[in-house]
């Protein structure tokens, strides 16, 4: 979780360090090991270093190469380190850091280097004798780069408010981003909340020179039906093998390794693999007073059936807006999870015992989904007798509900073709103006292209997906800690999504492939308890708390939430006439889009 910035003249006249100040300054939360920066000419690059590598010791970025005066940057970590070594033949002690090793394969590949890195990365390679800076983003989209294009520059942060920093950018907002967020959408189109600037996509790489600019996708989910007539053992016994892949070399740390246990199956398995190979410490909160939210049975029990040591916080009172100086909202975006304050107690008590790196169970709810196609993948491959009884229990319960046999039937075995495409999903609370603003409604580029099904591969590989990642990195990175998602890691993501989907889910159980491939590792309460520990009681005692709070922010005068949301869906909340989870959410984003522009336009960051 390193950074970095560039400041690119394309007509080759210098740069001054009074360019790049603001905004390395903008991205020191980024910096805990220090920062370097390096001008040559037209070309003007920061590094903020975030090293939690064994192999980073002391190595400097920018890394400028003396042979052909060219420089590279690298933001992130390599999982397959050995496989690029052994194609490149680089045998060396100590051996290269993943810049390095990462600098040396684009050396040998160019552009065709980025689809063979695995693992959360964003890269910028300068060529001065080129005129030619190119980016590179990784296949999911765990690292961002943004980026401001015109004649005369390219402006390239690791986050839009570094980015807004430069002189020549102006902060104005993207009404078809904002329509976007407040309808739920993550659009696949790179926009940003700010109509100067762009986010560089997932699986995509940009070349810019003097004259000309190339943006090029390198990476698409492959689809495969290689998975078709696997047995369940062989399926299970994959997926073991790749979970424990992903987990292995996300411990690679030159620090402490912790882990953030909830009690359900994503972190618990996680932790059980984790302790094959390290010892761990775990992060939990618990809640006295919100029973719902507490999961520390379960807890207690996978960490004294793999003898974790455990830390316990207490939860209660960490619900939104609890602080009043916590920063809901970053100048970035928007976009701010509502637990953001539970977030930062966990990294900072992870921190204070000198754990560096902390694993994670998040993305799985993504990546492990199915619902909508287990009855037709079963069909499809010849597992007509479970999928004749599931079929028959999805009726039975469906006409419990008043829901025909035919839409039931339109449901779980959507045989209708090829899908050319995705509509909105309109929210009834978006105003005329909102619903003109919104942006074309699409998969992701990294889904394939017109095949059925297309919005199953989309949830694992949509910008939502990586959004969800990202949005956690700078409250992480300014406790001094990396966060790290096994289930984020593309050779997991790829055998999951090719996957019929019966192996996934089945009718009262839910992650079925997790339950029983963990069978045996995690204690038989774990696997059979029901899912819980669901904090929506904790984020309505927040807005419950600071009902006047709320009430101030979104009745000022010149309050903007309005353009976008019907005022009645707010003020039926803010008079007590509703509390409803549809209410609280609509709530939440308005809040969330004024303290945004409050930050954005009184503070420069």
């Amino acid at each position: 979780m390193s950074a970095f910035v560039c400041v690119f003249h394309r007509d080759a006249s210098p740069v001054s360090a009074v360019t790049l100040e603001p905004m390395m300054t903008a991205l020191q939360h980024h910096g805990p090991d220090g920062s370097d920066t390096l001008i040559r000419g037209g070309i003007a690059l920061g590094f903020q270093h975030f090293r939690t590598l064994p192999e980073d010791k002391d190595g400097e970025q920018p890394i400028f190469n003396a042979t052909d005066n060219t420089t590279f940057m690298f933001d992130g970590r390599l999982d397959n380190r050995e496989e690029i070594e052994k194609a490149l033949e680089l045998h060396r002690s100590p051996p290269l850091s993943d810049a390095e090793l990462a600098q040396a394969a684009y050396r040998r590949w160019g552009d065709s280097a980025f689809a063979r890195l695995l693992g959360p990365f964003a890269l910028l390679a300068a060529d001065p004798s080129a005129n030619r800076i190119t980016l590179a983003r990784d296949a999911l989209g765990d690292r961002t780069v943004f980026y401001y294009l015109d004649q005369r520059h390219l402006v390239v942060a690791s986050e839009p408010c570094a980015v807004l920093r430069h002189p020549a950018v102006t902060a104005r907002e993207q009404p078809a981003r904002l329509a976007a967020f407040f309808n739920l959408e993550w659009p696949a189109d790179g926009s940003s909340f700010f109509q100067a600037v762009d986010e560089l996509l997932p699986g995509h790489c940009l070349a810019v020179s003097a004259r000309t600019s190339r943006l090029t996708q390198y990476w698409r989910l492959r689809r495969s039906d290689e998975y078709r007539r696997w047995r369940s053992q062989a399926v299970q016994e994959r997926y073991r093998e790749l979970l424990d892949k992903a987990v292995a070399c996300r411990l690679r740390s030159n620090s402490p390794v912790a882990i953030s246990l909830s009690g359900g199956l994503d972190s618990t398995s996680i932790a059980a693999l984790a302790c094959r190979h390290r010892t761990i410490s775990a992060y939990s909160f618990v809640f006295d007073t919100l029973p719902a939210c507490d999961e520390r049975d379960n807890i207690r029990s996978v960490a004294d059936a793999l003898g974790l040591e455990y830390h316990w916080l207490r939860g209660d009172d960490l619900y939104p807006l609890a602080d009043p100086e916590f920063e809901t909202v970053a100048t970035n975006s928007p976009d701010a999870n509502p637990f953001g304050l539970l977030k930062s107690a966990l990294y900072a008590a992870a921190a204070q015992r000198r754990h560096r790196v902390m694993l994670n169970g998040d993305a799985a709810d993504l990546v492990l989904t199915g619902k909508l196609y287990y009855l037709r993948d079963a069909f499809a491959c010849g597992q007509f007798s479970m999928a004749c009884r599931d079929m028959v229990r999805e009726l039975k319960a469906a006409a419990q509900g008043n829901e025909t046999a035919r839409n039931v039937l339109r449901r779980l075995l959507p045989f209708n073709g090829i899908r050319q495409g995705r509509s909105h999903r309109l929210r009834d609370w978006l105003t005329p103006a909102a619903r003109a603003n919104l942006p074309p409604s699409q998969y992701s580029p990294l889904v394939p292209p017109q095949r059925f099904g297309g919005d199953r591969y989309d949830k694992a590989v949509s910008m939502f997906a990586a959004r969800s990642e990202c949005l956690d990195t700078r409250l992480s990175a300014r406790a001094g800690v990396e966060r790290r998602s096994p289930y984020r890691d593309r050779r997991l993501v790829e055998f999951i999504a090719n996957l019929p989907q019966h192996h996934v889910f089945r009718p009262g159980l839910d992650k079925r492939l997790v339950r029983e491939s963990m069978a045996g590792v995690l204690p038989a309460a774990v696997i059979q308890a029901p899912r819980s520990g669901l904090l929506y009681e904790l984020f309505q005692r927040g807005l419950g708390e600071k009902r006047m709070f709320v009430s101030q922010v979104l009745q000022r005068p010149g309050a903007g939430w309005p353009e976008f949301v019907e005022s009645r869906a707010v003020n039926d909340y803010l008079s007590g006439n509703t509390s409803s989870g549809v209410a609280s959410t609509v709530v939440w984003l308005c809040l969330c889009y004024e303290l945004w522009r409050r930050k954005v336009y009184t503070q420069p960051n």
